[in-house]
């Protein structure tokens, strides 16, 4: 009898870390698949986001094509640029000429060219 209660012991023992270790696998895949989704829900949300403010710019400044090929801002346009990257959703922006060279960055209240 003693035996067979010792076994039923050591049974529901190993059941019972065989149960743990379901559930932090479970856990730890639920982390990571929920980590990775988000990662990919913020990565479209910005694409969105880089698009739609690029569209606004272009819009926005008749000379966007002119400025891009090395044409100089003028002061208001300056403004409007440096107005726009402290709205807040925008930290930093890139213009780029035809040919896929980088004409401006603006950053940092800085326009490079």
């Amino acid at each position: 009898m003693l035996k067979r209660t010792q076994r039923a012991i050591q049974r529901g023992g190993i059941i019972l870390l065989a149960v743990f270790i379901g559930i932090a696998l479970l856990a730890g895949v639920g982390a990571y698949l929920l980590n990775e989704s988000s990662e990919k829900l913020i990565k479209q949300q910005a694409k969105r986001k880089a698009v739609a403010w690029a569209e606004y710019i272009g819009a926005t400044l008749p000379r966007i094509s002119e400025i891009a090929e090395g044409g100089t801002l003028s002061n208001e346009e300056l403004k409007f640029l440096e107005d726009v990257r402290e709205f807040g959703d925008v930290f930093r922006f890139k213009l780029f000429n035809s040919k896929g060279q980088l004409s401006y960055l603006f950053d940092e209240n800085v326009a490079n060219q």
